[in-house]
């Protein structure tokens, strides 16, 4: 691990030196002296997408899927699936929707072939900007950007605000459903699904590989699950079916059967949310399941951080607990999303501070266990 840390801590400080120098990230291209535009970078990742077409809208409530004003064009490189050529005007008028388009060329990292999703979606928000880290589009990106589309649309008087304020939400949807057990603590808009340079820090590299590889088996779940469906679906393509169950998730924040988005989805075609995660198979990934997303983690490292070595088998050793899918984002009915509730299936429960089992309400005297009596500490809860 110490190994891993120090090469990733090197190349941070490479991409930094690079950032200063030709404005790499989001940071400024200081070429002439000032601020002028700057870099995106990131990728589309369902396995990461080489040579796709990278494209920056405005986000415009009158356009078709809010895509509104073409800022820039870019390519993702045929070796590690980064952005390149991508740039932010010099006065940045954040949210703007990235998009991600499949072309003749373009082939998945992780399978050699053409990718399942021919688009992939997600949102640059000014958060995300002020940041100044990549920025990632996945199936449960666009998914989320999808469902807040369909419920700010059905808003009575929709704005930008009310579209990023549904977009939370809808992540939260999303990864309630089909985070595959994934947790909280993994921000699909933010965390990374690929190991990067600037995955790991001193301070929680164990953690760090933890949330990649916990993001990166939802994403191969989903991509699995949404294949099955598809082939299921007579008159349909992958995109269609993410599209379908982002309607109806914004529609009733479940996943049901019915037609949503043009695509009817039957009771047998949603039955694949029943399977063990770990045995879906990743599509044309040569008999790889999502099991082995550490391995695959692994095997695309080498491109997309440089690691090698020993590093590669630290990030192949990283365990991942996953769990099947679920159709409602709050399967007990209590108010609180099942990624956010402790007690996911008991309507009576849902805080556990401390992380002992019981619900704070019932919990011993001491709720944050720092030897300090509730009674007696001024941050019980911490």
């Amino acid at each position: 691990m110490v190994g891993l840390y120090k090469r990733l801590s090197a190349l941070a400080l490479l991409s930094l030196l690079l950032a200063a120098c030709n404005g790499g990230g989001y940071g400024q291209n200081s070429a002439t002296g000032g601020s002028t535009s700057r870099a995106i970078s990131g990728s589309g990742v369902d396995g990461p997408l080489l040579a796709a077409d990278v494209k920056l809208y405005e986000v415009d409530l009158n356009a078709a899927n809010y895509l509104g004003a073409l800022v820039d064009t870019g390519t993702t490189n045929a070796v590690n699936a980064q952005i390149e050529g991508l740039t932010l005007p010099e006065t940045p008028q954040p949210p703007y929707i990235l998009l991600f388009e499949a072309n003749a060329n373009t082939t998945d990292l992780t399978t050699g072939v053409a990718p399942v999703f021919t688009s992939l979606t997600t949102v640059l928000t000014q958060e995300l900007l002020d940041k100044g880290e990549q920025v990632y589009a996945t199936p449960l990106t666009t998914m989320a950007v999808s469902s807040a589309i369909a419920k700010t649309q059905s808003d009575a008087s929709p704005t930008v605000a009310k579209f990023i304020e549904n977009l939370q939400a809808a992540a939260t949807d999303v990864a309630s459903t089909l985070g595959f057990g994934m947790g909280a603590d993994v921000d699909i808009f933010d965390t990374p699904p690929v190991i990067e340079s600037g995955t790991l820090d001193e301070q929680s590299v164990g953690e760090g590989l933890a949330q990649v590889a916990a993001y990166r088996a939802a994403v191969e779940a989903v991509t699995a699950v949404i294949y099955e469906i598809d082939q299921q679906t007579s008159g349909s393509d992958p995109n269609s079916v993410l599209d379908a169950i982002a309607e109806s998730l914004a529609d009733s924040g479940s996943i049901e059967a019915g037609e949503s988005a043009g695509v009817t989805l039957s009771e047998e075609a949603l039955a694949v949310l029943d399977q063990d995660p770990n045995q879906l198979e990743i599509p044309n990934g040569g008999g790889q399941t999502v099991a082995d997303v550490a391995e695959v983690l692994k095997d695309e490292a080498d491109e997309t951080a440089g690691a090698s070595g020993s590093d590669l088998d630290e990030i192949a050793a990283v365990e991942v607990e996953t769990q099947p899918a679920v159709s409602s984002a709050d399967i007990d009915n209590d108010g609180v999303a099942n990624v956010d509730d402790a007690f996911p299936n008991d309507p009576t429960r849902s805080i556990d501070t401390d992380g002992d089992g019981l619900d704070d309400n019932v919990d011993d005297l001491d709720d944050d266990n720092d030897g300090v009596l509730d009674a007696n500490d001024d941050f019980p809860k911490d």
